[in-house]
């Protein structure tokens, strides 16, 4: 319902929650509430009291309450069985009577009533009259756009693999062909050279295979 806050800015000052309180309560009836009370600085006393209209309608168990850190203040509050409704402050004093302040409080059978307005975020534009077939054509425009661009990525990729591929096979043509004709070499003059160099090309063509395996992998 409301809190209290002393010393947070500079020393003895008070703060409240809210300026105002609304204690619902019908004529002859009774209640009571707590009211915490924050201490940002040294301990310190805090005198509770209230407005001359409310001195038959509230008291306090503790007017005077010692505050360390955090204490809760107990109100006591009645309304008359021939009295509808009473208005007034509850007043708070810190620094020795130096400094007081107080927030505004209502007794009655009113009820607290608070109007909660809904907020949504609309776009402005859509009051304009042919603004949503421009938005839903922008979307569309954008969307058409992110289809092209991704698209276009993947054809890049397509180019850049297929052309990496045919500089591989070229050079690996190259190399057997190069091979090749270094066995062709060597059979003619030693045709144990020959199959030696056909046991290296085997080889090289089985790791070759196996490394382009794992990769794939």
């Amino acid at each position: 319902m409301q809190q209290i806050h002393i010393n947070r800015h500079r020393i003895n000052s008070i703060e409240f929650m809210t300026p105002d309180i609304t204690i619902p309560l019908t004529p002859g009836n009774e209640c009571s509430f707590e009211i915490p009370i924050t201490n940002h600085g040294y301990p310190t006393h805090v005198h509770l009291s209230v407005s001359d209209s409310l001195k038959k309608n509230i008291r306090f168990l503790d007017d005077n309450p010692y505050i360390i850190s955090q204490e809760w203040a107990s109100v006591v509050v009645s309304l008359p069985s021939d009295t509808k409704e009473a208005r007034g402050k509850i007043k708070v004093t810190t620094g020795y009577g130096s400094h007081r302040e107080g927030f505004n409080v209502y007794v009655g059978a009113k009820s607290i009533s608070s109007v909660i307005k809904a907020t949504v975020d609309t776009d402005e534009s859509l009051g304009i009259p042919g603004s949503h077939k421009r938005s839903v054509q922008t979307g569309l425009t954008d969307h058409v756009h992110v289809v092209k661009s991704y698209l276009g990525k993947k054809r890049g990729e397509q180019f850049s693999i297929n052309s990496q591929s045919i500089k591989l096979f070229a050079i690996v043509t190259l190399i057997i062909l190069l091979i090749l004709l270094i066995i062709s070499t060597l059979w003619k003059i030693n045709m144990l050279y020959g199959a030696m160099a056909v046991s290296v090309l085997v080889f090289l063509l089985i790791i070759y295979a196996c490394t382009h395996f794992m990769s794939k992998k």
